[in-house]
Protein backbone atom coordinates (compact mmCIF):
# COMPACT_ATOMS: atom_id res chain seq x y z
CA UNK A 1 0.00 0.00 0.00
CA UNK A 2 3.06 1.94 0.82
CA UNK A 3 4.37 1.86 -2.57
CA UNK A 4 1.17 2.58 -4.38
CA UNK A 5 0.37 5.20 -2.31
CA UNK A 6 3.78 7.18 -2.55
CA UNK A 7 3.43 6.37 -6.20
CA UNK A 8 0.03 7.98 -6.85
CA UNK A 9 0.74 10.76 -5.35
CA UNK A 10 4.17 11.56 -5.87
CA UNK A 11 3.84 11.96 -9.85
CA UNK A 12 -0.15 13.25 -9.93
CA UNK A 13 -1.84 16.44 -9.12
CA UNK A 14 -4.38 16.93 -7.44
CA UNK A 15 -6.75 17.85 -10.75
CA UNK A 16 -5.48 14.27 -12.23
CA UNK A 17 -6.29 12.11 -9.24
CA UNK A 18 -9.45 13.31 -8.72
CA UNK A 19 -10.38 12.76 -12.72
CA UNK A 20 -8.94 9.05 -11.96
CA UNK A 21 -11.36 8.54 -8.86
CA UNK A 22 -14.19 9.56 -10.98
CA UNK A 23 -13.16 7.14 -13.73
CA UNK A 24 -12.53 4.73 -11.28
CA UNK A 25 -16.31 4.90 -9.77
CA UNK A 26 -17.92 5.17 -13.03
CA UNK A 27 -16.11 2.08 -13.94
CA UNK A 28 -17.18 0.31 -10.94
CA UNK A 29 -20.61 0.71 -11.80
CA UNK A 30 -20.38 -1.12 -15.15
CA UNK A 31 -18.76 -4.56 -13.14
CA UNK A 32 -20.93 -6.92 -12.51
CA UNK A 33 -20.51 -7.97 -8.75
CA UNK A 34 -20.03 -11.61 -9.14
CA UNK A 35 -18.01 -11.87 -12.21
CA UNK A 36 -15.90 -9.16 -12.17
CA UNK A 37 -15.21 -9.62 -8.24
CA UNK A 38 -10.74 -9.60 -8.46
CA UNK A 39 -11.12 -6.67 -10.64
CA UNK A 40 -13.81 -4.49 -8.57
CA UNK A 41 -12.00 -5.20 -5.61
CA UNK A 42 -8.97 -4.22 -6.87
CA UNK A 43 -10.17 -0.87 -8.24
CA UNK A 44 -12.17 -0.42 -5.17
CA UNK A 45 -9.17 -0.10 -2.91
CA UNK A 46 -7.71 1.89 -4.92
CA UNK A 47 -10.61 4.35 -5.35
CA UNK A 48 -10.60 4.44 -1.67
CA UNK A 49 -7.15 5.26 -1.27
CA UNK A 50 -7.23 8.64 -3.40
CA UNK A 51 -11.00 9.26 -2.26
CA UNK A 52 -10.36 9.51 1.41
CA UNK A 53 -6.92 11.04 0.36
CA UNK A 54 -4.83 7.99 1.67
CA UNK A 55 -0.70 7.90 1.88
CA UNK A 56 1.82 7.11 3.68
CA UNK A 57 2.09 10.41 5.43
CA UNK A 58 -1.04 10.63 6.49
CA UNK A 59 -1.61 7.21 7.93
CA UNK A 60 1.32 7.59 10.29
CA UNK A 61 0.37 11.25 11.08
CA UNK A 62 -3.11 9.25 11.89
CA UNK A 63 -1.08 6.57 14.17
CA UNK A 64 0.71 9.16 16.00
CA UNK A 65 -2.46 10.87 16.84
CA UNK A 66 -4.04 8.12 18.25
CA UNK A 67 -1.35 6.37 19.94
CA UNK A 68 -0.91 10.27 22.09
CA UNK A 69 -4.46 10.40 22.92
CA UNK A 70 -4.17 6.81 23.90
CA UNK A 71 -7.35 6.01 21.66
CA UNK A 72 -7.33 1.73 21.20
CA UNK A 73 -9.44 0.70 18.29
CA UNK A 74 -10.75 -3.08 18.49
CA UNK A 75 -11.53 -4.21 14.71
CA UNK A 76 -13.68 -6.60 16.03
CA UNK A 77 -15.73 -4.23 18.05
CA UNK A 78 -16.49 -2.60 14.48
CA UNK A 79 -16.71 -6.18 12.70
CA UNK A 80 -19.79 -6.69 14.88
CA UNK A 81 -21.33 -3.63 15.07
CA UNK A 82 -21.06 -2.96 11.31
CA UNK A 83 -23.45 -6.44 10.60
Amino acid sequence: MMQMSNALYAKKSTEELEELRIHLTSELKTLDKDLDRPRKNCLSFLNSLIEHDINFDTLVEQEIDLKEREIKIDLNDYNKNSE
